[in-house]
């Protein structure tokens, strides 16, 4: 019989697919709770509590990140980075002030033994057309060049350097036209089928 373990508020079952770690819990004598015991091996993507667990393993990154005090002003408050789930974003009006962001980001991986995925780091350039666009093959996460891109996609609306959205309103309406022409298309088909 599995042991259930309570994490927060939550009961799990360790050998469950639902969480993905090596973990023995020793029973206590109410038959659903177990001793804490150590996460060893990650968490499940997709998992219910693997967004709970992100949350907590990577409060501290946040916090050093935000004492940094290097980021983009939005009235008294500097803003340099956004975590949600497994993505972290990191906001600097400069590069080297990126650069010394994505410094902390390595060396807190290091301390915590955390393996972040190189070749998913990429960086977008927001530059006034009248700037000169500073030099990008000068940014490293963990020793590897973090590669830009003029823009990429962020829950499904792409996002572009230019700033511009005209493409990507464009290729929304086309999908929103083709769902309501398919949709149409079976409504049709239903109707004759049922006369």
């Amino acid at each position: 019989m599995a042991q259930t373990v309570t994490i927060g508020e939550q009961k799990v079952c360790p050998e469950s697919e639902s969480l993905k770690f090596s973990a023995t819990p020793t029973p206590s004598p109410q038959p659903w709770y177990s001793s804490p015991f150590t996460v060893t091996n990650g968490v499940r993507q997709g998992g219910v509590l693997s967004p709970y667990l992100f949350a907590v393993y990577l409060d501290e990154l946040s916090i050093q990140l935000g004492s940094a005090r290097v980021g983009c002003t939005v009235g008294n408050m500097v803003v340099n980075h956004l975590m949600f789930a497994d993505d972290i974003y990191v906001f600097s009006p400069s590069i080297n002030g990126l650069q010394y962001l994505l410094n902390i980001y390595g060396d807190y991986a290091a301390e915590h033994e955390i393996t972040f995925n190189c070749n998913k780091t990429i960086g977008v350039l927001f530059c006034p057309k009248n700037y000169k666009q500073p030099a990008t093959s000068n940014v490293f996460l963990n020793g590897l060049r973090v590669q830009f891109f003029d823009q990429v996609k962020y829950l499904g609306v792409w996002i572009m350097a230019s700033l511009k959205d005209d493409d990507d309103i464009q290729r929304q309406v086309k999908s929103l036209l083709a769902t309501v022409q398919k949709t149409n298309s079976e409504a049709l088909l239903i109707s004759a089928l049922l006369q």
